[in-house]
């Protein structure tokens, strides 16, 4: 593991905490509503999130957090990894745990810690002395969930789950992604890629590459997000729709809410950063397929959902109708 830290040290009459969240994004971004709630319930101790490697820088300029940690996920068959996992989470005396990510791999973190009295271990496993439980935890959405969690942690909540905030985002987009954008306004964000190994989950590129065409008519900017992985997707979009802008591979997690801030539009499916521009305050629809858990859903000000047991299903017209209605009302 590697240490972020923005200070030295706890304080010196605060307590130690630690906050584990590891992965994805659309989580991550879910789970800012409890990261604030920590934050503001240990406004004086020493917060540390542990996280995974994509994560950890973009998590350690965010205000609720004193020091990010990664994740290395030692491997069930290396023995001297989990030692050394041991020696590290030990080597936190921690005082307070909020375990976030609830699985079987951050339960066993938990019985890694060294034996202390009167620290408030929260979690779903059977190692938590705040152990959270409910009969159908999965209706509830992640930002409830957690909610609940930290009550019975004895963490202050509020009466409901706040929206995702990024509004710590700061700085300007680089200048490699603002220079293909200068001659371009009232952007629409495309975000074509989701989970590779489930088709149902994906929206098709040549029905992107036709929403983008539509978008260009009607004076909006089409521009294709994600990572190098959605290239060739990507390539058929501009295909059919040459004034769109490429800028797969090129964007960070902050680029994202930068982006989002100023955008007309996003359309996109089951993806982190879609989750990541609709908390930006971008108007959002979002292509939900029926593997999609319906507690996982983007959330901002202005999200569309539309849902389809299979994607394959969802009509271009439906899409353009109300990427457009979203686009072009007036923004509050």
């Amino acid at each position: 593991m590697t240490d972020r830290a923005r200070s030295a040290g706890a304080p010196a009459s605060g307590r130690r905490v630690l906050v584990i969240r590891l992965s994805s994004l659309g989580d991550m971004v879910m789970s800012m509503p409890a990261f604030q709630t920590i934050r503001r319930h240990h406004a004086g101790d020493h917060i540390t999130l542990l996280t995974t490697r994509p994560y950890a820088e973009f998590m350690a300029s965010s205000p609720w957090f004193d020091a990010v940690q990664v994740d290395v996920r030692p491997r069930w068959s290396r023995p001297m990894g989990w030692v050394r996992l041991a020696r590290q989470l030990r080597q936190g005396r921690y005082d307070c745990v909020y375990d976030l990510q609830n699985s079987d791999r951050t339960g066993l973190y938990l019985r890694l810690l060294d034996a202390r009295p009167g620290r408030v271990i929260s979690s779903t496993s059977r190692a938590a002395n705040r152990r959270w439980s409910h009969p159908d935890r999965f209706s509830l959405s992640i930002a409830e969930r957690q909610n609940s969690q930290l009550a019975l942690a004895g963490v202050i909540t509020p009466a409901a789950a706040p929206l995702p905030d990024v509004s710590w985002v700061a700085g300007d987009l680089p200048e490699a992604v603002s220079s293909r954008l200068a001659d371009a306004s009232d952007l629409a964000l495309l975000v074509p890629g989701a989970s590779s190994h489930r088709s149902v989950k994906r929206w098709s590129a040549p029905d992107f590459g036709h929403l983008a065409a539509a978008l260009l008519e009607n004076g909006l900017r089409p521009v294709v997000l994600g990572t190098a992985i959605e290239a060739e997707a990507a390539a058929c979009i501009r295909s059919l729709c040459p004034g769109a802008v490429d800028l797969t591979g090129q964007t960070g997690f902050a680029d994202l809410v930068r982006l989002g801030r100023r955008a007309r539009l996003a359309v996109g499916g089951d993806t982190g950063p879609l989750h990541l521009i609709a908390a930006s305050g971008a108007p959002s629809v979002a292509l939900i397929s029926g593997q999609t858990n319906p507690s996982c859903l983007p959330r901002g000000p202005r999200v569309v959902i539309l849902k389809r047991e299979d994607l394959s299903t969802l009509s271009l017209e439906d899409v353009r109708a109300e990427s457009l209605a979203l686009a072009l009302s007036p923004r509050s």
